[in-house]
């Protein structure tokens, strides 16, 4: 897998760097930082620059560059995200015993949506594995 990996960035030459500043500032940006494991490829790419492959100037400053503007993209955003959420909180007052309901519901189809799909995940590659007998 390391040897994958290794390959990959070489072949990627100096989209590597473009790579590494979208995902710091995918990951600082409100809500995309559950979405892209930036954190995890940045320290990746330490590792890749000590190993030669990256330089660590470059990966150092697209780091910092993407992290500083996806944070200030999560602030911009917070205003209007934030505003949205007081109004929505507000809307739901009169009717909050309702939306509690809804929202237990929801969380208990959820988490039973995820047991199932663990569970059938399971069943599939038991079932795949070759039988030793």
């Amino acid at each position: 897998m390391l040897q994958y990996l290794l390959d990959l960035v070489g072949r990627l030459g100096h989209w590597g760097y473009l790579i590494i500043f979208v995902a710091a500032a995918l990951e600082c940006a409100a809500f995309a930082g559950l979405l892209v494991p930036g954190e995890s490829l940045v320290l990746a790419s330490g590792f890749l620059a000590h190993q030669g492959l990256l330089n660590l100037d470059a990966v150092t400053a697209a780091a910092a560059l993407g992290a500083s503007i996806g944070d200030n993209i999560g602030y911009q955003l917070g205003g209007p995200w934030t505003v949205a959420f007081v109004l929505l909180g507000y809307s739901l007052g009169a009717s909050w015993r309702m939306a509690e309901a809804w929202i237990g519901h929801a969380g208990t189809v959820v988490a039973g949506a995820a047991i199932l799909l663990a569970v059938l995940t399971w069943l599939g590659r038991r079932r795949a594995r070759p039988s030793t007998q």
